[in-house]
């Protein structure tokens, strides 16, 4: 990725700033003035089409080959370089590295969008290799169904059970997630946010899909209100086998009254009437509610 940039903000009313206005003074106000504000603008361009935006003037050669780009002599540049950072300020000086604001604003806004990109274009590239591996699948469910499109109508009756906005939505997350690179090293900073850790790692174990990089996801969820609501909730709430529970126990089925076989850990619960079989859900803001996607799910699954 490129760490520079071809650009440059430049103000119109540069010319009338405090800086520029001493700057040009200091070489006098005629053209000779203006001949050094104009080699400004051009030591801006260099520093900007440097790494990182920023130049070492201490390494070999470098001194002369802005003084050829400045039409200056070394002791001319050395006196505008020390113009520039001590009177105008216009430029800042790391022993020796120069750079100035604008350049490295300019910066971060162009890392910020090339960033960007790059994640929309990996993403792109993953869900392009999902298709594909999609479409493989159903090429083989049509083979082993005996007959074009029998097999693709079977996967596609799964996957409308799943497609549920709520699902989708999961779907696209977990999807950035295989897209995105593995995280490097980085210990949490403290044992309560290790344990909140381990409980957001325990928590994306227990779902029925889970990302390709376990740890990375439950480093971007550990954070999360739901994440942590739960995670409070089950420092106060031992179940009745004396293991911690993620969530309150539920009460009767909501619709039909029967009572309910819960995984408090999961969040998940089934009335046990053979009739009803209603799935529920829990969520930190609602509590128990009805889980429409398992019910298409399980009635999709039943009459494919």
């Amino acid at each position: 990725m490129k760490n520079n940039i071809g650009f440059f903000s430049h103000e119109t009313g540069a010319a009338a700033h405090r800086k520029f206005l001493i700057l040009r003074t200091y070489y006098g106000e005629g053209e000779k003035g203006w001949a050094m504000d104009g080699r400004f603008w051009r030591l801006n361009s260099l520093i900007a089409d440097a790494d990182n935006c920023k130049i070492d003037t201490t390494k070999k050669g470098e001194k002369a080959r802005l003084a050829h780009e400045l039409g200056l002599g070394l002791k001319d540049l050395e006196e505008f370089l020390a113009v520039l950072r001590d009177d105008a300020e216009l430029i800042h000086d790391d022993d020796g590295t120069i750079w100035t604001e604008q350049t490295q604003a300019d910066l971060r806004r162009a890392m910020t969008r090339r960033q960007g990109a790059k994640a929309r274009r990996d993403f792109r590239e993953y869900d392009d290799e999902l298709k594909t591996s999609r479409d493989e699948s159903e090429k083989d469910g049509d083979e082993k169904h005996g007959g074009e499109g029998k097999g693709v109508e079977k996967i596609r009756g799964k996957r409308r059970a799943s497609s549920s906005p709520e699902n989708s939505k999961r779907g696209e997350q977990d999807a950035r997630e295989e897209a995105a690179p593995p995280l490097v090293d980085n210990p949490v900073d403290n044992s309560e946010d290790a344990d909140l850790l381990a409980f957001a790692i325990a928590r994306v174990k227990a779902r029925k899909k889970q990302p390709g990089n376990l740890e990375a996801y439950a480093r971007r969820i550990m954070h999360d209100p739901d994440v942590i609501a739960a995670y409070q909730a089950s420092l106060a709430t031992p179940s009745a086998s004396g293991k911690v529970a993620l969530v309150e126990e539920p009460g009767p089925c909501p619709r039909c009254g029967k009572p309910l076989k819960a995984d408090l850990r999961r969040g998940e619960a089934q009335c046990l009437d053979d009739d009803c079989r209603v799935w529920l859900k829990y969520d930190s803001a609602f509590g128990w509610i009805l889980d429409e996607a398992e019910e298409r799910e399980e009635h999709a699954q039943s009459s494919a």
